[in-house]
C-alpha cells in the first residue's frame, strides 16, 4: 500500500548517499538471537549478523538516528512488512561506550531495554493495539561491542581534544610521546593505538587507564569521564528488530499540509492506542 512512498524515500537516500560519498551499508556486528517471536523468519535465529544497506524514516535529516529499516520487505501472514532495527549503532555503523541522556546506550540499546521493549510490544498487540510486530532481540557479543565501539570512543576523544582535553597535552605526551602538531584527529588515533598496542589482551583495562589519566574537572565541561560508562559497567548491549507495515512516520504537526483526512485517521488510531496503553499501564519507566 505504501510501496510508492517507500520507493521515493529510499531513492532520495540513495541519491544523498551518492552526493555524500557514503555507501549506506551497516557495519556488521556479530551477535546471538536471544528472543524471537512466531513471526520471525527462519533465518533470524541462533548466531546472527545483520548485513545490508539501510534506510531511515527521514531521508535528509542531518541528525544521526539509531532506528533504520531494510528496503526489502518480508511477507507475514500474506501481508507485506518492513523490518526496522533499533539500537544497531550510530546510523547503523560504529558503537559508543557512553550513555545517552535518555538512560540508554548512545545510539544503541542496553540488552535489557531491548528485551523490555520486545515484551511491551508483544503485550500491546495482545491488548489489540495496532503496533509493529515484535520480531527478535539480538545480543551483540561483548568482544564485538568493544571492537566496534573503539571508533566511537576515538570520536569522543577527538571531540574532547577540541575542548577540555586541550588542557591535558602534557599528560597526553607522557602517554603517547611528543606532539609536534595539535591535531585532535591525529592525537585521538594515537591514543587508541596506544591502548591497542599496550593492552592487546585487555582493551577495557587500557580504556580504563586512559579515562583515569585524562579525567577532567566538571568545571571544564566536556571530558571523557562519562564517555565509557556503558563499557566499564559491563552491561550487555543488543538491538531490537520489529516489523511494520510502513516505516515512514507521521509528519511534523507544524506542517501546514498535515491536516488531511488520512492523517486525521492516523491521529484517531494513535489516540485509541494511547488510551488502551494508559488503562493497562504500559509505558516506559
Amino acid at each position: 500500500m505504501f510501496e510508492s512512498e517507500i520507493n521515493a524515500l529510499t531513492k532520495r537516500q540513495d541519491d544523498l548517499n551518492g552526493w555524500r560519498q557514503k555507501t549506506g551499508w551497516v557495519t556488521e556486528k556479530k551477535g546471538k538471537v536471544l528472543r524471537r517471536s512466531e513471526f520471525a523468519p527462519d533465518w533470524l535465529n541462533g548466531d546472527f549478523t545483520l548485513r545490508g544497506k539501510v534506510y531511515f524514516a527521514i531521508a535528509d535529516t542531518i541528525l544521526p538516528l539509531r532506528t533504520f529499516f531494510l528496503k526489502k520487505p518480508v511477507t507475514i501472514n500474506n501481508e507485506v512488512f518492513y523490518l526496522e532495527v533499533k539500537g544497531y549503532g550510530f546510523t547503523g555503523r560504529e558503537m559508543h561506550f557512553q550513555e545517552h541522556v535518555s538512560g540508554d546506550v548512545f545510539y544503541g540499546m542496553y540488552l535489557e531495554k531491548a528485551l523490555q521493549e520486545f515484551e511491551r510490544i508483544k503485550f500491546a498487540r495482545e491488548l489489540g493495539v495496532l503496533t509493529p510486530l515484535p520480531m527478535a532481540v539480538v545480543e551483540i557479543y561483548r568482544d564485538e561491542y568493544i571492537k566496534k565501539g573503539m571508533l566511537g570512543f576515538q570520536r569522543c576523544l577527538e571531540a574532547g581534544l577540541h575542548i577540555s582535553l586541550r588542557n591535558k597535552v602534557d599528560k597526553i605526551e607522557q602517554i603517547i610521546g611528543e606532539i609536534t602538531e595539535f591535531s585532535p584527529k591525529t592525537i585521538a588515533k594515537r591514543l587508541i593505538d596506544f591502548v591497542e598496542r599496550n593492552y592487546p589482551e585487555d582493551i577495557v583495562e587500557g580504556i580504563r587507564f586512559l579515562v583515569a589519566e585524562l579525567r577532567t574537572s566538571p568545571k571544564w565541561g566536556y571530558g571523557i569521564s562519562d564517555a565509557t560508562e556503558v563499557l566499564l559497567s559491563g552491561m550487555k548491549v543488543g538491538y531490537l528488530i520489529r516489523a511494520t507495515l510502513c516505516p515512514i512516520r507521521v509528519g511534523d504537526p507544524r506542517d501546514k499540509n498535515i491536516d488531511t483526512p488520512r492523517f486525521r485517521e492516523v491521529a484517531k488510531t494513535i489516540g485509541h492506542a494511547f488510551r488502551i496503553l494508559l488503562e493497562n499501564r504500559v509505558f516506559p519507566n
